[in-house]
């Protein structure tokens, strides 16, 4: 039953993730580099922000993040955690800067949502 949970929780913030970060571009409109446009369909990139990883254990989901600009973060975090607050008691977001999301780097902050707190941020 937790682990139909957790991929469904999962599956929901992978759809946030996919509709906050979807553009369509037009025709004329020139793609980023290493982007490509796909007739079928609108290309999808977000080129504020790349979630590293997320974890949930009981009511408690973590997302690890990336970010271009660091003072975007409270921002990137909010639009994250906003569809998952019905579902969590708590959500931990830890932001890194860009490129830095993995190999052991101390994150930028930790931005905590709690039920009874909202938000909260801790810098390191």
């Amino acid at each position: 039953v937790e682990g139909i949970r957790c991929v469904r929780h999962v599956a929901a913030l992978v759809l946030v993730v996919a509709c906050v970060g979807c553009e369509r571009f037009s025709e004329t409109a020139s793609l980023p580099s290493g982007v490509t446009a796909k007739p079928s369909g609108p290309a999808l990139v977000n080129e504020r922000w790349r979630i590293v990883k997320m974890a949930m254990a009981h009511d408690i989901f973590t997302i690890e993040v990336e970010v271009v600009v660091a003072s975007n973060a409270l921002a990137v975090a909010r639009e994250l955690v906003e569809p998952l607050q019905s579902q969590y008691a708590e959500i931990l977001v830890y932001v890194y800067a860009d490129g830095e999301g993995a190999g052991g780097h101390v994150p930028l902050k930790r931005i905590n949502w709690t039920i009874a707190d909202g938000f909260s941020e801790l810098e390191y």
